[in-house]
């Protein structure tokens, strides 16, 4: 009898050591887990952060073009209108002047 009740506790004390190593084995793969899962989401913000930087940069180039063009069109129509004062003004009051003398108003010349 005491031989059964040695070897039932040899069976207990091993079996308490088995479920020790997989206790020990389930916290090793747990802890493998939340540090491939800390890896992932750092490798996955990083990769975030660089493709929005990306793109930040991509759509300010983009606009920095656009606005290049419309204040090009804009230097552009200023220098037709100052060229309009500069040179043609003079037709335009010659015209005004031809204007008023035929209507008669300037009786002095």
């Amino acid at each position: 009898m005491d031989e059964i009740i040695d070897r039932l506790y040899r069976i207990e004390l091993a079996a308490d050591e088995s479920l020790d190593t997989l206790n020990e084995k389930k916290r090793q793969l747990k802890n493998k887990y939340d540090d491939f899962r800390k890896d992932y989401q750092k490798e996955a913000e990083k990769k975030f952060t660089n493709e929005t930087a990306q793109l930040k940069e991509h759509y300010e180039q983009e606009k920095n073009q656009e606005l290049k063009v419309i204040e090009e069109n804009y230097e552009e129509n200023l220098k037709k209108i100052r060229d309009v004062f500069d040179h043609e003004q003079e037709h335009f009051v010659d015209r005004f002047m031809d204007a008023v003398k035929e209507l008669g108003a300037l009786d002095d010349e």
